[in-house]
């Protein structure tokens, strides 16, 4: 189950940190909505640092939606070079050339005879660039020539064969790298980053999502003046590096580009990924390889390769294959959901909506500093036919690094790399919000192999956990743990999560400041005991599939199964109710196909037409509010955390205010009050938002005071506490006068507690028409779109009544019923599902009382 992981190992590639005050350096480059393009000013040498992270933080271009299509997008840093000289006006890597004139030859027959001809070969205009100080400034211009064919004929002056003249000038250019780009320099392009642009229709990126990625492995490209390219400009981009400040796990020694290409997938693949040998120097210690692939094109092949075809790579050292994975990404888990298009289907290491994760490799057991070693990747073999299709095809990007490092610097340290729950982080949206097992990320950053360590953990304020865990850490490895149970359910709090790693090994750790972090989260849900999980299965049988399309399972914070479903059938509605105990769980439901309850791409034919594929649905109810909130098309699955027990209850000292208990007969200058006092039924206590009476001031009914005042965001109570209303009656005509005082307050089941008002006003100088109705009961209620409304009197059967629907506002909306009472109680039930979610009240008029009662519709 993914809610609950005991321990969890993995390899990735972005990774958080918590640095404290002044240790990290932001260096802000694109900005929102400007060019993509620029130099910038980074760190220099002098300082070191432990790790780099880059933001990269994407938001909708203002007042439109985002890009349409999942499109590749790049970080690239871009190093220029004044070459020593250009051929042409063109920079040339190598020229081998004449220095005298030399001549193209042919033969032709003149009269019948085998005659050669000569033309003179065009020279080459070569430019040279020899001024230290300006090495963009021409210095001189040289001519030399192209190096001659020479070939073999037969009688018919028909070339046979061709041998090339050896050349008596080579030119070789020395590169001086500066740091502008004119028009004599040249480039070099380093992708630090990939990444692929979601699906923009309908999509909502709000102020931001940030994806974060470590580029320290990049650290030799990132100091000083860096020139920065990120193309791709559908959606409006910021991009911010964190330069965290410290002794660096491993210094980086060299950055070296093995292979940057786009080639078909084919039995040629590997000719465009060569070995490549590189020599060592004796700092170089430690080596990593870099491998950012992905695959592309679809539609001619029964594989459906490169794009959706799950192929496997290979890496070789000096020959000797020292590791493989497969180039592939599961997309139904990506936490940008939900996005238009295809974004939940599997693709070859990339997902639309998602940084592309890079392939690390540590080679350090299989290299010797001062040595020569050899490196090469290696794809599955592949000779599928390919036609042209509906798509592009079949091919990979791949671009690949060396990089270089002394030895590790530390012996004993664990790093916190992150909490992935409890959290608010974006990119762990999936995973939270949790009420128990909070979960971390460590990492070892010490040579010695861990085997446990001393941890406390807890809320900002509060008493800490402890813990002992044993583990098994190997340098470099992102481990992702568990804790032990720690419920964070107590609101008075601060929702700030804080982790410090105490000891390791038995010992103390040698680096303080990336052992302790801290995270924001946001506290789960708090409901009833009693829940209902209310699921419609979908028509799967209609695309051919006869699997059972959903599971649903519901674990304790012990990770122990107390409710389970399985094997569902198609077209069939189950209904479950649950009892649980006060606790922490998590509701997981899973869709076998990785589609969610729905997905657009599988209502279409091949023409684009529906086909009848219905919508799942599913509902977990308590308190008659549904609490499961998710889009149709989640993907995989999703893991729901919540917490049972007792929850916010409101009460009165009294159900009902009387005023004609206090004087039968008063005259329509008089004012009357009434206190009435709310407190919490349980410890949870209460928030009360608002005290008022709807339509009471046309009759003379107001509340005149709270004690204590109630500010504009709500009062909280705490248990034996008391919050004093005064209601007061300042009657304006005579004749019976009924209301509600509600007090509005976070009570699930009761969220607008009404306290019934009612005083019959007589002219004391007459008789009134109307005496007061003493058994006059009306109730309403709304559960599933519909509403239910009971009306009991004795007195007042045979009258005529109505029913009116009025906003919390006070206006009228619509009159829902007119009628008769015809016995002692009237039922009645009207669909509301066109009705929004909101607050009103149902007005009761028969003769001349009027009740208002209030609904509060929340699905």
């Amino acid at each position: 189950m993914k809610g609950f992981i005991t321990l969890l190992l993995f390899t990735i590639s972005f990774q958080f940190v918590l640095a404290k005050t002044g240790d990290t350096t932001k260096i802000k480059t694109i900005e929102f909505g400007k060019g993509r393009t620029a130099w910038f000013d980074f760190p220099d040498t002098t300082k070191k640092f432990s790790k780099i992270l880059m933001n990269y933080k994407l938001k909708c271009p203002q007042g439109q939606q985002c890009g349409e299509w999942d499109y590749i997008a790049n970080v690239y840093v871009r190093q220029f070079y004044a070459p020593s000289f250009r051929v042409d006006s063109n920079y040339r890597d190598t020229l081998r050339c004449m220095k005298n004139l030399s001549y193209s030859y042919t033969m032709k027959l003149v009269k019948g005879i085998p005659t050669f001809d000569s033309v003179p070969n065009k020279p080459y205009n070569v430019e040279i660039y020899g001024d230290n100080k300006n090495p963009t400034t021409r210095t001189g211009q040289e001519v030399y020539y192209p190096i001659p064919w020479k070939y073999s004929y037969n009688l018919q002056t028909q070339k046979v064969d061709s041998v090339l003249t050896n050349p008596d000038t080579t030119l070789i250019p020395k590169n001086t790298r500066v740091m502008y780009n004119d028009k004599v320099t040249w480039s070099d392009y380093f992708e630090i980053m990939r990444y692929i642009t979601p699906y923009g229709n309908g999509l909502n990126l709000g102020n931001g999502f940030n994806w974060i990625m470590e580029v320290t492995d990049f650290q030799p490209l990132l100091t000083g003046k860096v020139f920065i390219d990120a193309p791709n400009g559908q959606e409006d981009l910021e991009l911010t590096f964190d330069f965290i400040e410290g002794e660096p796990i491993r210094e980086v020694q060299n950055i070296k580009k093995l292979w940057a290409f786009e080639a078909n997938y084919d039995p040629n693949y590997e000719k465009r990924s060569p070995a490549v040998d590189y020599i060592l120097n004796n700092n170089e210690q430690n080596a990593k390889v870099k491998i950012i692939q992905t695959g592309h094109g679809f539609g001619g092949s029964k594989s459906n390769c490169s794009e959706f075809c799950k192929k496997e790579g290979f890496l070789f050292v000096d020959g000797k294959k020292v590791a493989s994975r497969f180039v592939w990404r599961e997309c139904g888990d990506n936490p940008l959901f939900p996005q238009g298009g295809t974004w939940l289907i599997d693709r070859t290491n990339w997902c639309p909506g998602a940084e592309v994760t890079p392939f690390d490799f540590d080679i350090s057991k299989y290299i010797t500093a001062g040595t020569k070693t050899n490196v090469n990747w290696d794809m599955e073999y592949y000779d599928e036919p390919w036609t042209n299709g509906s798509n592009q095809n079949p091919h990979w990007v791949t671009w690949a690094y060396l990089v270089t490092y002394k030895s590790p610097t530390y012996k004993n340290d664990i790093e916190i790399v992150d909490i992935v729950s409890p959290s608010d982080k974006q990119l762990f949206l999936r995973r939270n919000p949790v009420c128990d097992n909070p979960i971390i990320q460590v990492r070892s950053n010490g040579t010695n192999d861990v085997n446990d360590f001393d941890i406390e953990y807890g809320l900002k304020g509060d008493i800490k956990k402890t813990a002992n865990i044993k583990v098994s850490l190997k340098f470099g490895i992102i481990t992702e743990i568990q804790l032990p149970s720690f419920e964070m359910t107590d609101p008075s709090k601060a929702n700030l999560f804080e982790v410090n790693i105490t000891k390791v090994n038995g010992s103390s750790d040698e680096v303080i400041s990336n052992s302790m972090i801290s995270s924001n989260y946001v506290p789960t849900q708090y409901i009833y005991n009693n829940v209902i999980l209310d699921l419609n299965t979908n028509n799967y049988d209609l695309l051919g599939e006869s699997i059972a399309p959903y599971e649903i399972q519901v674990f304790n914070n012990k990770n122990e199964t107390v409710f389970e479903r399985k094997n569902t059938q198609n077209s069939k509605r189950y209904i479950d109710t649950l009892n649980l105990k006060d606790g922490c769980y998590a509701l997981r439901i899973a869709n076998t196909l990785g589609y969610g309850l729905f997905w657009w791409a599988l209502d279409r034919d091949n023409q684009g037409k529906s086909i009848g594929f219905k919508s799942a649905s599913f509902k977990m109810l308590s308190g008659d509010i549904n609490r499961f909130n998710y889009n149709n098309d989640f993907g995989n699955e999703v893991v729901h955390h919540f917490r049972t027990g007792p929850q916010a209850s409101i009460t009165s000292d009294i159900d009902s205010i009387n005023f004609n208990s206090i004087k039968k007969y008063i005259v329509l200058t008089d004012t009357l009050r009434k206190i009435v006092n709310i407190t919490p039924a349980n410890k949870i206590g209460i928030k009360v938002t608002k005290v008022d009476i709807p339509l009471g001031t046309a009759k003379g009914y107001s509340v005149e005071s709270t004690t204590p005042i109630i500010p504009t965001d709500g009062i909280s109570l705490k248990y034996g506490d008391t919050l004093k209303v005064v209601v007061r009656l300042t009657p304006k005509s005579y004749g019976i006068k009924s209301s509600n005082l509600i007090v509005q307050s976070n009570d699930i089941l009761n969220p607008g507690l009404a306290v019934k008002l009612i005083a019959n006003i007589q002219d004391p100088n007459g008789v009134s028409e109307e005496s007061e109705v003493s058994d006059l009961d009306f109730n309403a209620s709304i559960y599933e779109n519909k509403a239910s409304f009971s009306i009991f009197s004795n007195e007042l059967v045979g009258k005529n009544y109505s029913l009116k629907l009025y906003s919390y506002l006070g206006k009228e909306l619509e009159t829902i019923y007119v009628g008769k009472l015809g016995s002692l109680e009237s039922k009645l039930e009207f669909d509301f599902s066109s009705l929004g979610n909101g607050a009103y009240f149902v007005v009761l008029e028969i003769g001349k009382v009027r009740i208002a009662k209030p609904l509060f519709k929340v699905n």
